[in-house]
Parts: C-alpha cells; structure tokens; sequence
C-alpha cells in the first residue's frame, strides 16, 4: 500500500534548493554570484548591460519601448550564464537562473554530486511530501505553488 504524508517543510531564502549527501558539504564552494544582466539584440546584434545601457527594465531603450516591451516581444534575449557545474554558490545560481536547475559534478566531471531548483515563486517555506511504500520512503515531493 502507497501511502502519502507530509514529513515536513523546508525554507529558501535564495529562491534555490540543493540536494546532495551532506558528507560532500566539505566540498562546497561558497563564492560570490555576481548578476549580469545582459541582452542581445536579435535584430542588431548589439549587447545591452543592465547597469550600463539601462538602469530599470521599465526604461525606454529604444523604438520608442521599454526593455521589458522588447523581452516580451523576443526582440531582446537575455544572454546566458557560462555554466561549469561546479559545486558552488556562483555556479548553481547560474544554472537555475538559466535553466530553472543546476547539476553539479564531481572533480573527476561525473555527474550527481548534486542537483539545485529553483523554488519558482522565490523565498519562503515550501512542504515536503514523502511517498511511503511500507516503512521505505519511495520518492519526495517538495511544493513549491
């Protein structure tokens, strides 16, 4: 018999979860992520830096349109974080900034040392469901809507 229940919550306030042995935490690399946000033109070419091109995304930045008018018209595209898969601060907020998660890999380049998501609404405290299978948890489900 399947038996489902809530085993608990869990707590975000980066907008990103991970899971991994704990045993591989001693590996952990705690750099700095550093945001660029950049776009490219799809017409053009051109590269626009946030920061430097323009300062808030309701701005008019060209034709008459505000920088999100042209990211939802596909006009701009954000360019995407070189991702290195790294067990890391700076390299799982790339991945799931780009992708919505982040694989990271041992030194030797396999994979499965670890897997972050992002929680899809952001901070907050999410429940954790674990499906039972007899006494043995089959498989966990974390709500993020």
């Amino acid at each position: 018999m399947i038996k489902i229940k809530q085993i608990g919550t869990i707590v975000s306030d980066t907008g990103k979860l991970i899971i991994c042995d704990p045993d591989f935490l001693t590996d952990w690399k705690d750099n700095k992520f550093v945001s660029k946000k950049e776009y490219k033109d799809t017409v053009s070419g051109r590269i626009y830096k946030y920061g430097k091109d323009f300062n808030n995304f309701q701005e008019i930045l060209f034709a008459d349109k505000s920088v999100n008018d042209l990211i939802d018209e596909k006009r701009l595209v954000r360019i995407a974080y070189e991702e290195t898969n790294e067990f890391s601060n700076k390299s799982v907020t790339e991945g799931v900034i780009n992708k919505a998660y982040s694989l990271c890999n041992f030194q030797d380049g396999r994979n499965g040392k670890a897997i972050a998501v992002g929680t899809t609404i952001g901070d907050g405290e999410f429940p954790v469901f674990a499906e039972y299978q007899g006494s043995q948890i089959k498989k966990i489900t974390i709500e993020f809507m």
